[in-house]
């Protein structure tokens, strides 16, 4: 019985770390569409920066790739909370059958 509490205590925290990752991870998210919004609102309110087009090609497909890596991040983090979840069921579900 002590060991499946351990294990569901253990499954619990396991679930708390995903859970936090994906916090994480949708903040980056967010933190990396709102640099592309900003910068697609500079390039449409004020006159261009003095930095050749290429550059700020650069800069919009660089950003892009942060909100691409940040939006995996975010997947590859939901998925091991998912994971972590049912760990924890079954940690549960074990507890209850060694009490019950």
């Amino acid at each position: 019985m002590r060991l499946a509490r351990l294990r569901a205590h253990a499954a619990e925290d396991a679930y708390q770390l995903a859970d936090d990752r994906v916090q994480k991870a949708t903040i980056a998210l967010q933190d990396a569409w709102l640099q592309l919004r900003h910068m697609d609102e500079r390039e449409n309110n004020v006159p261009p920066p003095a930095q050749p087009l290429s550059s700020q090609w650069d800069e919009v497909a660089r950003r892009r790739s942060h909100l691409d890596a940040a939006t995996e991040a975010r997947g590859q983090a939901a998925a091991e909370g998912e994971r972590a979840r049912n760990e924890l069921e079954k940690a549960v579900a074990r507890d209850r059958s060694c009490v019950g």
